[in-house]
Parts: structure tokens; C-alpha cells; sequence
């Protein structure tokens, strides 16, 4: 089974359609003084019966619902070890749960997704050999735009020109947004940033 864990107060997903209903659990984390939610989405949850799940908070308050998510997955990692789970949210401070799930295998998989066009198209299945990690990885444009940000202050003769370098130099830069990624998604993230970066011209193309 794969547990969707859905951060309504960061990401607001109009449906849930294009998830599989066989193999999928909705889990949808709504804050404190959330009164209203769209009848589309109301209706996809309802589709995925006795999987669908809605919770709400029952404070408010900063970081109440991350709270309230991270304890709710504690309970599905206990009770489902072979399953598999996704954190929707945009909210990097996910990352470090995520990274320590992994190094303690409280779960089969898991990762943190923040794009919700990804969450729309996602089947049962996560990356499990290096070609599928090739493959199935999504490059965030938070990601570009942030390692692009960092080039252009840079003094143009400082830049790496080989593509090993560039890829060292943007896992560096990017750090911070890959706590939660295993190390051979790193380096296909980081070189798929160079690559483009060098595209863009942003970066040598030696």
C-alpha cells in the first residue's frame, strides 16, 4: 500500500483522480481553522473508501498540523512497515523525518514530494534501481532557481567549467533541499541541475 500524507495547509490539491485506487491511502492533514475544503476534493477522497482518511487539528499554531502528520505516519510505520509512504507539502522541514525513516528502515519507502502535478500522476511505485531513479526523479525549479541565484552572484571566472565539478559545486549549493534524498538521487539531481544550468548558459559548457 502506498500512504499519501497530504499537507493541506501548505499544498491545496483540487482531486485526488489520477491516484491508483487500488493500491493507495489518502491521508489529508487539515489545520485548525480549515472550515471549508472544495466539493472536487471531497468528492475524489471519497472514492478511495475506508483509504481515505481526513484529519484535522485539533490546535492551532505554528507547525500544529506538521505535528499532527509526522505522529499520524509514526502510526502507519508501525502498523505497515512494508508499505510505502509520501509526504505532500512543500515544507523542507520534512526532510529530516524522511531522512531518518530511511537510516533507521521504519518503513519499505518513503519520500517528500512538493509538486502537485507529480502527486496527480503518481502510481504505486517509487524509484528502486539506479535506472529507475534516473528516470523517475523530478527536478524542482525551486532547485534551479536557487543554484542559479547562487552562479549569477559568482564571479564568472570562479565557476567550475568540468561537469564533474559543476555537480559537486551544485550538490553543495543545494544541500539543504536533498537531506532526503539517498546519494545516487543526489547525483542524478545535481547533474541534471548542471546540465541545465548549462543549457541555460549559466554555467561553462567546457
Amino acid at each position: 500500500m502506498h500512504h499519501f500524507l497530504i499537507d493541506y495547509d501548505n499544498l491545496k490539491p483540487v482531486n485526488f483522480n489520477k491516484l491508483n485506487k487500488e493500491n493507495c491511502a489518502v491521508w489529508l492533514f487539515v489545520g485548525y481553522s480549515q472550515a471549508h475544503l472544495p466539493v472536487s476534493l471531497v468528492s475524489s477522497l471519497l472514492d478511495f473508501g475506508n483509504r481515505a482518511h481526513l484529519i484535522q487539528s485539533e490546535k492551532g499554531g505554528k507547525n500544529a498540523l506538521d505535528f499532527v502528520l509526522v505522529d499520524e505516519m509514526a502510526k502507519i510505520s508501525l502498523q505497515n512497515a512494508a508499505d510505502e509512504i509520501t509526504i505532500v507539502s512543500a515544507d523542507t522541514g520534512f526532510d529530516i523525518v524522511v531522512q531518518k525513516y530511511r537510516a533507521e528502515s521504519r518503513i519499505k519507502r518513503i519520500q517528500r514530494v512538493s509538486d502537485l502535478n507529480l502527486l496527480q500522476t503518481m502510481q504505486n511505485t517509487m524509484p528502486a534501481s539506479k535506472q529507475d531513479v534516473s528516470q523517475k526523479i523530478v527536478i524542482e525549479p525551486d532547485w534551479i532557481k536557487f543554484a542559479e541565484t547562487l552562479v549569477q552572484k559568482m564571479d564568472q571566472k570562479n565557476l567550475p567549467n568540468k561537469i564533474t565539478s559543476q555537480c559537486n559545486f551544485i550538490e553543495n549549493s543545494l544541500h539543504k533541499f536533498l537531506l532526503a534524498h539517498s546519494t545516487e538521487q543526489r547525483k542524478v539531481i545535481c547533474r541534471k541541475v548542471a546540465v541545465i544550468l548549462r543549457q541555460k548558459k549559466k554555467l561553462p559548457q567546457t
